[in-house]
Order: structure tokens, then sequence, then C-alpha cells
């Protein structure tokens, strides 16, 4: 399975779902998801790039698009967006739910 399948799949699916039925409690906090990804995305791109530059791990050719920004794959910038807006929505959903 492609990196880009297993996103839209695992992460933004989820996602656009759970913004679809719970809208109105989330449009409260549409600001506070994008500055979780704001955030996430400071921490989690200098990391990437220094686990990449140092071979803790890699990409393998064929897995993405082979668009990269830096030494990262675009997919890699996609899964730190909709993985932390995924948790970020869950999480929220999650606490209105057990109000």
């Amino acid at each position: 399975m492609s990196y880009l399948l297993w996103l839209v799949i695992f992460a933004f699916l989820p996602t656009i779902i759970l913004w679809w039925r719970y809208y109105i409690v989330l449009s409260r906090y549409k600001t506070t998801v994008f500055y979780c990804i704001l955030f996430a995305l400071s921490i989690e791109i200098p990391w990437d790039m220094l686990a990449v530059s140092n071979t803790i791990w890699y990409f393998p050719e064929g897995g993405s698009l082979g668009l990269h920004i830096g030494i990262l794959p675009i997919e890699e910038y996609l899964f730190m967006i909709t993985v932390t807006a995924f948790i970020v929505t869950t999480a929220i959903v999650y606490r209105y739910k057990i109000k």
C-alpha cells in the first residue's frame, strides 16, 4: 500500500467523517486544531530531517510520489498534518461526548 493511500484511508477520511458528523462542536475549535498542527510541524520537521539525514530511517523508493520538500517526501508533511488533525479532532469529540 502506498504511503498516500494509507494516509487517505487511516487519517484523512476519518478526520473528514468526524468533522462532518460533529461540525457544530468542532467549528468552535478550528483555531485550536490549526495551532496544534503548527506546533506538531515545528517539532516533527526537524526531527524527521535529523533522522533521515543520520539514516535512522528512510523512505523507500516507489512508496511515495517522488516529490520532496527538502529531504522529506511530500507525504511525510501530509502525514504530520493529517494525523495531528485526526488526533486533535478525536480528542475534542471525545471530550464533547463524555460531558
